[in-house]
């Protein structure tokens, strides 16, 4: 099939219609009928997953409908992707149709190699063609597209330039450029960005692209007239992180302006932030009831939308799960992510007993039309990159909230790692690592003052630790270490170390 074309005569306000107008039973069954297709498939055309449900004793033509569907084991990198060549695991065992390699980042155990296909950059194409028409306007305003992932092996740089190269190509007039991570290079393009474009499109990990701003404005940058927007993904980030960055660059709108993406090597582009996401995890932080009622938790998620015309996903116990054409065709992957997913309706519900409408809301603020009505899935930090103290585990979530107090915010770029140690008579002790923004000294200071904000902050969002607190005292203070701007041991520049 020839995917380009296809996407070139992809009609984007007939899927932006569908998205804001079909219901939940409408995506329900869109995605069972999706993950049926794709599992028949796969059992016809990929000797791994052939041999894989011989093995255990699954018969595909039983595979009837959803329920059955539902009973097919789970896969996941170590009883499936890891046991078998990767040719294996391609469809028709032939590796050579895919025209793309990326790499997992190896945060989660030894680094896997994705094959690509011309399908995925559809898929990437299609989707980030809808980001770029309904909220950065990029088919009406001239885009310069700045890419500030690592243009290594990982995905997100490639596959974010690919893919929007195939959106410039069907006439949006903007301009790819890749400069990676280099802070230098992606300044200067700015400051001719500002010149020479309607505006700019700044793609990056989080923490990064704070970093660029940062530094943009410490070198007289004047941010003003709804000139830049942002497109992230790599890790998930507070919303009080969101407050700081469009203050700094006065942003107009930064529901549409703020997007963040989750993303794997696995999958691909999997899901995204959308205005009706951006608004509720906005409301979920600032109301616990809120919080609990939609996620059932005492810490604010990632909160994406996705298309079940491509994703289906399930929860099996606390993980999720996913079925997806990707590179390499997953059916029931475990993605090692925790969350679950939430229909449209459900989020309707759970706001009104807060006498909050959405329809009222979106209307209010004049953005009716970005009310999509596609499933969300919502994500927490996975359990490996947290600590955990004295049986209180210290999220992901949990430190970003406290490292985005603006007391901090000047001095740290954001990037931290965290651990739990034990002495020789096996006492706990909770260590935070944080990198200091450049031409930043450390200073006992600075690390008291971090210290202090950890203490008097993250009570406020866990019960678990202000009651651990208030019984243990200084026992679970933090230890800070400051380490400096590109510390090769933590914070290497050119590597995106995996800290959350």
């Amino acid at each position: 099939m020839d995917y380009f074309k296809k996407f070139i005569d992809l009609n984007p306000d007939k899927t932006l219609k569908e998205f804001r107008t079909k219901g939940d039973s409408y995506w329900k069954r869109t995605g069972e009928r999706m993950a049926l297709r794709l599992f028949k498939q796969a059992s016809q055309r990929v000797p791994a997953y052939k041999d894989f449900l011989k093995k255990n004793k699954v018969n595909p033509n039983n595979i009837k409908n959803i329920s059955d569907f539902k009973k097919v084991p789970i896969i996941d990198k170590e009883n499936y992707i890891n046991k078998y060549k990767l040719s294996e695991l391609c469809w028709d065992g032939k590796i050579e149709d895919s025209y793309f390699l990326s790499a997992s980042s190896g945060s989660t155990g030894i680094p896997n190699f994705w094959p690509r296909s011309t399908e995925q950059t559809f898929q990437g194409a299609s989707i980030s063609e809808l980001i770029y028409k309904e909220y950065f306007e990029c088919d009406k305003k001239t885009t310069l597209y700045i890419v500030a992932f690592a243009m290594g092996m990982w995905i997100a740089g490639t596959y974010m330039t690919m893919s929007t190269e195939w959106v410039a190509q069907k006439g949006y007039p903007i301009t790819v450029v890749t400069p990676g991570l280099n802070r230098e290079e992606i300044f200067r393009l700015i400051k001719m960005g500002l010149q020479y474009y309607d505006q700019i499109v700044l793609v990056g990990y989080p923490p990064f692209v704070k970093d660029v701003v940062d530094y943009a404005t410490d070198q007289g940058i004047e941010w003003k007239d709804n000139r830049i927007r942002f497109l992230f993904s790599g890790e998930a980030f507070t919303e009080r992180w969101r407050t700081y960055l469009a203050e700094k660059v006065n942003l107009r709108n930064p529901l549409t302006d703020t997007i963040n993406i989750y993303g794997s090597a696995d999958v691909g582009l999997v899901a995204h932030e959308t205005p009706l996401t951006n608004f509720i995890r906005g409301l979920a932080a600032n109301n616990k009831g809120i919080m609990r009622s939609l996620f059932a938790a005492e810490r604010v998620p990632s909160v994406n939308q996705y298309d079940p015309h491509i994703r289906y996903f399930e929860k099996v116990g606390e993980e999720l799960i996913v079925t997806s054409p990707s590179g390499l065709p997953l059916v029931r992957y475990n993605t090692k992510d925790i969350g679950d997913i939430l229909y449209f309706r459900e989020v309707e519900k759970s706001l009104e007993k807060y006498d909050i409408s959405l329809t009222r809301e979106f209307k209010k603020r004049r953005m009716s039309s970005l009310l999509w009505k596609t499933p969300i899935v919502y994500l927490f930090g996975r359990g490996k990159f947290s600590a955990s103290i004295y049986g209180v585990t210290i999220f992901p979530e949990y430190i970003k909230f406290v490292l985005d107090n603006k007391k901090l915010a000047n001095s740290l770029t954001g990037k931290y790692v965290i651990s739990t140690e034990e002495d020789k008579s096996h006492n706990q002790s909770l260590h935070l690592h944080v990198e200091l923004k450049e031409n930043k000294e450390s200073s006992r200071e600075l690390a008291g003052l971090i210290k202090e904000v950890f203490v008097n902050e993250l009570p406020k969002i866990s019960s678990e630790y202000r009651h651990l607190l208030g019984s243990m005292g200084v026992k679970v203070h933090p230890e800070i270490h400051l380490h400096s701007y590109g510390d090769p041991d933590y914070f290497p520049r050119g590597i995106i170390k995996k800290t959350a």
